[in-house]
């Protein structure tokens, strides 16, 4: 019993290493994207109003996407006392995070303690969730509702259950994948069971009314937003419903057309939409292989059938829209990693291949642990040198953002670094079989990883902090204590997010309601900004032009009341 409790401490143990070398470092370095934007914006909008049911984007109701992620980055600003790019991509992370652990200490007879070790290890370390998990958006939340729901399920089915405990526990990650992205969770949720359910020779349960429960519970926390979403939208009853439908039928049928998007573009995209499951979607073809298959028990064998069965018919599916995304498959990573937990400890490995491995890891260790030391040592250094002593501009910015990395993350790197070095070269023996190799090559690519997330990419990524220098440059512009005002457009331009100054996004000048110095407008509103100074009394203090990314231009403008002295 001692001895199963250490496996399970130094797996999770693992598993939190591996989560952190991968999704924490810089998390907050990088300028916040528009889609971003658009979840961070209104959640910010929410705090301040009080109105949690709107999402306000631009001083207008954001009808695009339900608002899920909008109250998960809103209650993460409200805990944490912080509203940054940092805090918000957290939200993402930490579910990520839960996903991974769930799969770990999921108590069923489908997988063993290594299986799942295995199945939360490829998780983590899918290219799909290792892009899309260090973002505050919507895409990793909602892979993680779709794996909650499929594993609630898996857990059940396993157990032999075929009552409630079977169909209604999963209805609330559904009903918060409604919240996030609408219906296409009951896509990858219902076709992976029904394959299930069929090789079982019980497709009739679909049709119980248990079943039917679940889905009237996942659809009930969508519905109640719904009406309380059209009720707090200033339009009349049969405008708002027009509006709403209008928009959600633009979002679903733009996915079924042509348009701009040619043959080469489209392949790309199913390309990288095959990308996002490496490499674990590689162990795919070894469910049709019989020695391994031969190795399972009866559970474990349905669902190896399922497996094969429904994750290549999704991914047909998703891939057939021509206005496809790569991140549209995004929600298979967790059935992948699964199968990946399912087959690779059922899988031989010679024992003279085993050796080579091992010995290449070794290296790879020392290579890690050595990189990162140098990097430390460099980084102490730079820290007891005057960098305006420094002649050179490149070597100045160089070493301004080397010493910007934050210490102790570098000294984490080391750390763990060593501590895996250790554990490696002192459980060398022990590491066997496929599962001991895949889990060893894997913590190496993570440390090796880490390293770039830490070092290389904030130090190769010194000029591209657009929306940073734009939001600095509004920042100097507007006196200590006065408001920004965005109108229009400018109110999802990624700047916004990074302003330490108070804002305020409104649609049209007309709508400001409350008294505003500085506004940030395009051409077009111009003359409206006369209209507002002749209302208002005021005069201009001072305009500048702001450019964005090199082609977005903004006239920065500060207002005065017309007696106040220049």
């Amino acid at each position: 019993m001692i001895r199963v409790f250490d496996k399970r401490v130094l797996a999770f143990c693992g598993i939190c290493a591996m989560w952190a070398l991968i999704y924490l470092p810089s998390l907050g370095v990088r300028d916040a994207t528009r889609n971003e934007c658009r979840r961070i914006l209104p959640a910010v909008t929410m705090l301040e109003t009080g109105d949690w049911s709107t999402p306000m984007l631009s001083g207008k109701p954001y009808r695009r996407k339900p608002p899920m992620m909008n109250w998960m980055i809103a209650s993460i600003f409200k805990f944490t006392g912080s509203r940054s790019v940092l805090t918000a991509r957290l939200a993402s992370t930490l579910v990520v995070l839960a996903l991974a652990l769930a799969m770990l200490f999921m108590p069923s007879g489908l997988l063993d303690l290594k299986s799942r070790l295995v199945a939360s290890t490829a998780f983590v370390m899918c290219f799909g969730m290792m892009g899309l998990g260090r973002n505050a958006d919507i895409d990793p939340s909602y892979v993680c509702a779709t794996g909650f729901a499929v594993l609630l399920w898996l857990e059940a089915w396993s157990r032999g259950w075929n009552d409630w405990r079977l169909w209604l526990p999963a209805s609330i990650p559904l009903a918060a994948g409604m919240l996030l992205k609408g219906p296409l969770i009951f896509l990858f949720y219902y076709a992976f069971i029904g394959c299930v359910l069929h090789f079982e020779g019980r497709k009739k349960e679909l049709g119980s009314l248990w079943n039917i429960l679940s889905i009237v519970l996942a659809l009930l926390p969508f519905l109640i937003w719904m009406s309380l979403f059209l009720q707090a939208d200033q339009l009349d009853d049969i405008r708002k419903a027009h509006s709403n439908a209008s928009t959600w039928y633009r979002e679903i049928s733009m996915r079924f057309k042509f348009g701009e998007i040619t043959f080469a573009k489209w392949l790309t995209r199913v390309l990288g939409s095959f990308a996002q499951l490496l490499p674990w979607i590689l162990v795919f073809p070894l469910l049709w292989i019989k020695p391994p298959l031969a190795r399972l028990k009866p559970k474990p064998l349905v669902f190896a059938k399922a497996a094969r069965f429904a994750g290549p018919a999704i991914l047909i599916l998703i891939d057939a829209m021509p206005a496809t995304k790569a991140r549209y498959s995004a929600p298979l990573i967790p059935l992948v990693a699964i199968a990946a937990g399912l087959i690779i400890p059922k899988i031989t490995i010679d024992v003279k291949w085993e050796t080579v491995v091992k010995k290449i890891t070794a290296v790879f260790f020392v290579i890690a642990f050595a990189i990162s030391s140098l990097l430390l040592l460099a980084a102490l250094v730079l820290r007891t040198i005057s960098i305006d002593k420094v002649d050179s501009l490149k070597t100045r910015m160089f070493a301004a953002a080397f010493e910007s990395i934050p210490l102790g993350m570098i000294l984490a790197t080391v750390a763990i670094a060593a501590v895996a070095f250790f554990l490696f070269r002192n459980k060398a023996d022990e590491i066997k079989g496929t599962t001991g190799i895949t889990l060893t090559v894997v913590f190496t690519a993570a440390l090796f990883i880490n390293i770039f997330l830490v070092f290389f990419k904030p130090l190769t990524g010194m000029s591209k902090h657009y929306a940073r220098e734009t939001a600095t440059e509004i920042n100097t512009f507007t006196p200590e204590g006065a408001t920004v005002c965005g109108v229009d457009y400018v109110g999802e331009e990624p700047f916004i997010v990074h302003l330490k100054r108070k804002w305020i996004m409104i649609d049209k000048l007309e709508n400001l309601k409350k008294p505003a110095t500085v506004f940030v407008l395009a051409d077009k509103f111009l003359d409206d900004l006369s209209v507002y100074k002749r209302k208002h009394s005021m005069q201009e203090a001072s305009r500048k032009t702001i450019k964005y990314k090199k082609r977005h231009f903004y006239n920065l403008v500060r207002l005065r009341p017309k007696d106040a002295a220049p």
